[in-house]
């Protein structure tokens, strides 16, 4: 819904509600505008509370091997986040670690897997990190973490012994005459 349009509602029920004195209407009022104001200013405060880490171990990766991530969310402040969503904003086609959780006064962490599909450079993060308010109505967004590369080496296979005839013979050579006769 947008912002706006149920800004506008509020106002209009608020000149109705004066226009016609009804007093259980002005409660009414109030409430949906204590609502709107509680649910803009929640995520904003509660975002300053979340934590993250991403955990990633590359080593030497080449194509088709596997890697785990590891990501912890914790939240520091006192204001609850019941609607967080992580969401990976690398490159990398058919990986995609994030969730949408809820977060409390204990460390949320989960493994994200996947498989090194294509060789070269593979980027990891940023993160976004989205909070809602339990309503629905207001989001606030930040973006988190740094850019992580990695490069994946291309596979190795293994070549098979290859048995040249020039490789098993020594060259020996006579030593000529014209060789001789001018030292």
């Amino acid at each position: 819904m947008n912002k706006v349009a149920l800004g506008a509602a509020l106002g209009i029920l608020l000149l109705f509600t004066y226009l016609t004195g009804y007093r259980p209407a002005y409660a009414f009022s109030y409430a949906l505008c204590l609502l709107f104001v509680v649910s803009w200013i929640w995520p904003k405060i509660a975002i300053r509370g979340i934590s993250l880490s991403r955990r990633l171990d590359p080593g030497t990766p080449t194509v088709g091997e596997s890697y785990e991530e590891v990501i912890e969310v914790r939240r520091l402040g006192w204001v609850p986040a019941p609607w967080v969503e992580i969401r990976d904003l690398g490159q990398i086609p058919d990986y995609q670690p994030g969730r949408v959780i809820s977060v409390g006064s204990e460390l949320v962490s989960w493994k994200s897997r996947g498989v090194y599909r294509r060789r070269g450079w593979m980027s990891f993060g940023p993160t976004l990190v989205s909070v809602r308010e339990p309503f629905g109505l207001f989001n606030h967004d930040l973006k988190t973490g740094n850019r992580n590369t990695v490069l994946v080496y291309p596979r190795v296979r293994p070549i098979p012994d290859l048995m040249t005839p020039s490789s098993h013979q020594v060259a020996r050579y006579p030593p000529s005459s014209s060789r001789s006769e001018k030292a």
